[in-house]
């Protein structure tokens, strides 16, 4: 996560030298600015940055989630994409200057000088000249014209999905939660769910609805979310509780469904969830997936509380 500059003649990486005191003084201006003065001071930054353990990229994204947690979100959500990037780099600057217990007590950005002081060529042969470096993917190397081609294979194939997710699902989705819901915060916060759900659903790699794996519904997506979804505090069991009505919507209305997502919703693992505080519709058994005949006026069958007819039942039962 280091900032670096490449030196074409060379090859080699040289670091922008950042100065702690400089950062100190750039937390404490956007802390004042952005109304966070109270909540978290530079001493408590330093101190996250010190205790950040495990995988560094999991690590990363905590810190990232967190300190944006620490501003208001009204002033967070009203910033301009120039603004959100100094923010941003201000950031990565504190995570590479600051000490990292992980590393010994040293900072990325010293671990980064002692590495290029030891190896001048980056230990690595000169590369051939306008020759990209290889890829890993999934364990398997490739040659990066190799990879650029996959994607674009992937992307191509991808297209009918893209096309039904930006055309039919989210809009479909988007209508049913205003009939549905009364408020802006309720409509924005399920629909932002399934908005990022199915966008991390292509960028994975996934095909079609059809394709996507119960068990990336169910836990991978979910756990996935409060590391790296900035600006949202919704945990696990609040995303999967939302993935649940955007699914049920989706067999209901779409006629779509993700093959064995409501099994694997209540399998083995589900004790390690706490799924007995997730919504989980009434039908969703593995002996059973139909959904049953709701009479207008009973209990829609998502769980809400509300009437059927006024719930569920607005696109018909």
């Amino acid at each position: 996560m280091i900032d670096t500059k490449r030196n074409n003649a060379h090859h080699t990486t040289m670091l922008d030298e950042l100065k702690s005191e400089e950062v100190e003084k750039k937390l404490e201006d956007v802390i004042n600015k952005y109304g966070a003065s109270g909540k978290i001071s530079v001493k408590e930054i330093k101190q996250k940055i010190f205790e950040s353990d495990g995988d560094p990229m999991e690590a990363t994204n905590r810190f990232k989630k967190w300190w944006f947690g620490a501003f208001p979100k009204r002033k967070i959500n009203n910033l301009e994409i120039d603004e959100i990037q100094s923010l941003m780099q201000i950031f990565t600057d504190a995570w590479n200057v600051f000490p990292h217990r992980s590393l010994g007590g040293k900072s990325p950005q010293d671990k980064v000088r002692e590495y290029n002081k030891d190896n001048p060529n980056g230990g690595l042969e000169e590369p051939a000249e306008d020759k990209m470096p290889g890829v890993t993917v999934r364990g398997m190397k490739m040659e990066f014209d190799d990879f650029q081609k996959m994607i674009k294979e992937m992307e191509e194939k991808q297209k009918p999905f893209k096309n039904w997710v930006d055309n039919t699902a989210l809009p479909e989705y988007k209508k049913f939660l205003e009939q549905k819901f009364k408020t802006k915060k309720s409509i924005d916060k399920h629909y932002e769910v399934a908005q990022i759900f199915l966008e991390r659903a292509l960028f994975i790699g996934f095909l079609d609805f059809e394709q996507i794996r119960p068990e990336f519904a169910v836990w991978e997506f979910p756990e996935w979310w409060p590391t790296h979804v900035l600006g949202n505090d919704l945990n696990s069991v609040q995303v999967w509780s939302s993935l649940c009505d955007f699914f049920c919507f989706a067999e209901m209305v779409l006629k779509r469904e993700i093959p064995g997502v409501w099994e694997e919703s209540v399998g083995d693992n589900a004790d390690d969830w706490n799924l007995n505080d997730v919504i989980i519709p009434p039908f969703a058994s593995s002996e059973s997936r139909s959904v049953p005949k709701t009479g207008r006026n009973e209990p829609c069958v998502c769980g809400s509380g509300k009437k059927f007819k006024k719930c569920c039942g607005i696109y018909g039962n």
